[in-house]
């Protein structure tokens, strides 16, 4: 399966009204990230994804992106040091984030805390109990 194939675009959110998703506020960045064997930090196109190697790249590039931003993860492992109340580091969806991977058993995003605290929750994707998604 090429990279291409890997990403599936949805018009319409599952089980859900016709005049729900037209009246949702739309995607105002859409925006591909992949495992690259060539390590290119890439422009984030279908045809030239972000590289998201590691931890710090791909929580530093999910922390770039702007609220109402769809993010297509190509197969792959990704790491991300998550996110625990009070701790600095990882990420955390803004609004409107969209977050499509390839496929259920083909896209996985994996919890790897930088230094992990015993009286810490940590989250693969999660916010502040304060924050307004």
């Amino acid at each position: 399966m090429s990279l291409v194939d890997a990403f599936v675009l949805e018009p319409w959110l599952v089980n859900q009204p016709m005049i729900d998703s037209l009246l949702l506020e739309p995607d105002s960045f859409e925006v591909f990230l992949a495992i690259r064997p060539d390590q290119l930090m890439g422009s984030g196109t279908i045809g030239d994804p972000y590289d998201a190697g590691s931890a710090s790249r791909f929580d530093g590039l999910m922390n770039s992106f702007p609220p109402y931003t769809t993010i297509h993860l190509a197969p792959g492992i990704y790491q991300t040091a998550g996110h625990a109340d009070g701790v600095a580091g990882g990420f955390q969806p803004k609004r409107g984030h969209r977050i499509v991977g390839a496929g259920i058993d083909v896209t996985t995003i994996k919890l790897v805390p930088a230094s992990p605290t015993t009286d810490k929750s940590y989250f693969a994707i999660a916010a502040d109990d304060i924050s307004t998604i």
